[in-house]
């Protein structure tokens, strides 16, 4: 009969113990968890910033922190915060009669369906869409409630990150079960993933959203600013995207009888607004990861079930950051090789510091 291996079972109760009492704070954070998220988010953006402001120009640390936070709000926080108040106040008093879109949206099909002779959709498909797209506006609704919270919550972790930047990289370089090499390749690929999807992904939807209002302004669509909003948060989704509302607009204005408006809209929507994505994308692709476009979908599935409205950007970080992880277990332990798993990095490499 083997021996009982004493320290391997206390290791064991141990590990149990720290994984018990972990998922039950995780769980009772759940409600703050976009605050703690956005924390971390611009904990990876700002480090730069915060070192080059104590180390080089010797500024105080919370001098540096409350600058870099006040930035952060006027920058970001306040602007987001602008654009959900828009987004909930049009939506609670956006009363939808579902006869009168019903009938809308057969309009369209019908008109495509006669000029093309395909069949495209059933009045039981159409019904669900409109179901999917109510839900979707319960979500933002419901969302809107926790920003003010987790906003504070985000301030006061972020504060606390900032200024013990140097003791958070010794912490998580001692963590991290990997070796020196992809230790640091977690970093440089988290920072990447962290700027394309907490950067590039609201830049891109800021833009379109901005040059779609301007051609519903310019093609007479009622409140063009509302539905440009509209156009960059669906921007978010690839391949599809903002089509999904110029599109069917452009469309039923022609039924509508503004023939020239519905088509000048679907012009300028197929010339301009879809063409700056690729823009955007080619000026921040140096600085941004190929991030897959059903890791995007996927993330933003899973960012909108757990975190609302601000999931949008979370999700597809977090579904990133789990599949570099996976890449990056692939290669410490099962020993895959790395031009197998992980695209290297032949930009300038970024300055890390040495593992203790």
């Amino acid at each position: 009969m083997p021996a009982i291996d004493h320290a391997r079972i206390k290791q064991a109760i141990i590990i149990a113990v720290i994984l018990i009492f972990g998922i039950t704070i995780i769980y009772e954070l759940r409600s703050f968890m976009s605050g703690i998220l956005g924390a971390v988010t611009l904990y990876v953006l700002l480090r730069s910033s915060m070192l080059k402001l104590t180390e080089k120009y010797r500024w105080t640390k919370a001098v540096a922190s409350i600058f870099l936070i006040i930035a952060s709000v006027l920058l970001i926080l306040i602007p987001l915060g602008a654009i959900v108040r828009l987004l909930y106040t049009k939506l609670a008093n956006f009363e939808i009669n579902t006869n009168q879109v019903h009938k809308g949206v057969i309009a369209i099909v019908n008109t495509i369906e006669d000029a093309t002779g395909i069949e495209l959709m059933s009045d039981g498909f159409i019904a669900e869409i409109q179901n999917v797209i109510s839900g979707a506006i319960q979500v933002v609704l419901n969302t809107t409630y926790s920003l003010a919270i987790n906003a504070i919550m985000l301030c006061f972790l972020l504060y606390f990150m900032l200024t013990n930047v140097r003791k958070l990289d010794r912490a998580s370089f001692r963590l991290l079960p990997l070796t020196e090499k992809h230790a640091k390749r977690l970093v440089l690929d988290s920072k990447k993933m962290v700027v394309s999807n907490a950067v590039g992904i609201p830049l891109i939807a800021v833009v379109q959203g901005m040059v779609a209002a301007l051609g519903y302004w310019v093609f007479g669509v009622s409140d063009p600013i509302f539905w440009g909003l509209i156009t960059g948060v669906f921007g978010i989704l690839p391949v599809v995207g903002t089509t999904i509302i110029w599109l069917p607009m452009g469309v039923y204005m022609m039924v509508e009888a503004e023939i020239w408006q519905g088509i000048g809209l679907i012009i300028f929507g197929t010339a301009v607004i879809t063409s700056i994505d690729n823009f955007i994308r080619f000026i921040l692709q140096k600085k941004m990861a190929d991030v897959h476009p059903v890791v995007t979908v996927l993330g933003v599935i899973i960012g909108i079930n757990l975190f609302g409205f601000i999931g949008l950007i979370f999700g597809p970080l977090l579904l990133s950051t789990f599949l570099l992880l996976v890449k990056l277990y692939r290669y410490e332990y099962m020993n895959v090789k790395e031009s197998h798993i992980i695209r290297l990095d032949k930009s300038k490499p970024t300055r890390l510091i040495k593992r203790p």
